[in-house]
Parts: C-alpha cells; structure tokens; sequence
C-alpha cells in the first residue's frame, strides 16, 4: 500500500464502522422494526418478522404440542389479528376440538364483539353450541345487562324454536295461599322485574273447593308492580293458588 493510499482507506473504514454502529443502535431504540429472517429459517425474538408465504409448524413427535406460549402478565400469551374481513384464529381438528379453551378458575373460551356475534357456534347436522357441567353450574348461561337486551333467544324458521327435555323454572312463578274468608291474594313483582308492558298471567288453584275456581288475574292491581288473583267467592279455608307471568 502506497503512503498516498493509507489515509483514505482508514477513512473508508472508519466510515463504514460508523454506519454499522447507527444501524445497531437504531435496531436497539426500536426493536420492532421488521426483519427478514435468516436462510436457515430462524425467526428473530423480540421484533417484527415479515414473509410472504406462510410459515408453517409441523411436529414429528407424538403425545406434545406442536407450539407453546406462555405470558406472565394480564396480556395475552397469544394475539391472533387480521387487518381483513377474515377470522384472527381459526382452529382445524380432524377429529378433535378445533378450539379448545382450559381455565381453571377463569373463562374457558371468551368471546365478544362491538356489533355483531360474541360467540358464534354453526353445524350442519349436529349441535351449534354444546354446553356440559360435572358437578353444579350453567351449562349454558345467556345474561343481558340492557333493558331492551334479550338474555338467551330462541328461533326456528321452520322446526321448533324451544325444546326443554326435563323440568322447567320459571323465576316470575310461584304459590300464594288464599286466606280462609278471602276472595283474592295479592303477589308483588316488583323484586322479579314488575309489571311492565302487557304481561299475560296465570293463576290456577291448587286443591279442589267445590264451586270455587280463578275469576281474573290482573296485573298491576292493586298498585303498580303487584298481582291480584280473584277468585269467584271467599273460600272457607286457606287455598293455595300457583301462578305464573310471561312477558
């Protein structure tokens, strides 16, 4: 090398480390910037990689998962998005659960929306949603929160919208006992939503007393909120009525 040389090929050099060292410390102030990963197909921890085909996982191995995620925080441990009108997570099984959602003490699958389904169970031959319990619970549990909001509804555009296989409860039902002398009995709503609206009641009595049946049930009667059942004419012993409102 030539004395003539020597300084700009330092300069060179020097220049070059320059650049190196800004473009690590640029990674290092923003971690996210994207990167491509290498030939062997790692993928870089801690940023943003890009491909243009998909990445797959396949394991060879039986009995373990195939991809584990773990968070420590109340953030998820995992984030499926899509800028597009397709899903964030789709779930494929051949024979097992496409989704399957474990938590001991917390929500197995959570789902929810802005405006449209938060859950969204379809089949074409089987069951949409299938809730089980093993010991005490809700298999399934539909709550509203808005008072025009409907907590589970029921529809059928041609077969039958409800289909209850064993008992029924109703929590706007119950028994009230006619006192002995006492031709009507009053029962208050208001603890079970009131009287809103056009409610239809129904009373029946309980035991037989010849000549004694329902006259009327009559809503918001005699204050609002509350439920009057008539009978025909005063029984000469307590009488027990059940009753039930719809709507």
């Amino acid at each position: 090398m030539t004395a003539s040389n020597a300084p700009r090929s330092r300069r060179l050099f020097l220049v070059a480390a320059a650049g190196a060292a800004a473009a690590t410390a640029a990674t290092a102030l923003d971690p996210r910037a994207a990167v491509r990963a290498g030939v062997d197909g790692d993928v870089v921890l801690g940023t943003l990689n890009t491909a243009t085909t998909t990445t797959s996982l396949r394991i060879t191995a039986n009995s373990l998962d195939v991809l584990r995620v773990r968070g420590v925080s109340e953030n998820a441990a995992f984030v499926g998005a899509n800028d597009d009108v397709g899903s964030g997570v789709r779930g494929e099984a051949t024979t097992g659960s496409g989704v399957l959602g474990v938590a001991p003490n917390g929500t197995g699958v959570e789902g929810s929306s802005t405006m449209g389904n938060g859950v969204l169970g379809s089949s074409e031959e089987g069951t949409g949603v299938f809730g089980t319990i093993t010991l005490s619970g809700d298999a399934v549990h539909g709550h509203s929160f808005a008072t025009a909001g409907v907590g589970v509804r029921a529809s059928a555009e041609a077969g039958t919208a409800l289909v209850v296989d064993g008992k029924a409860e109703f929590s706007r039902s119950g028994r009230a006992t006619i006192p002995a002398g006492a031709d009507h009995i009053d029962v208050d709503l208001k603890p079970k939503g009131g009287l809103g609206g056009s409610p239809l009641c129904f009373a029946n009595l309980q035991v037989r007393r010849t000549g004694v049946h329902v006259e009327a049930v009559r809503p918001n009667v005699p204050s609002f909120g509350k439920l009057r059942i008539y009978l025909n004419q005063s029984v000469s012993a307590s009488t027990p009525v059940a009753w039930i409102v719809l709507g």
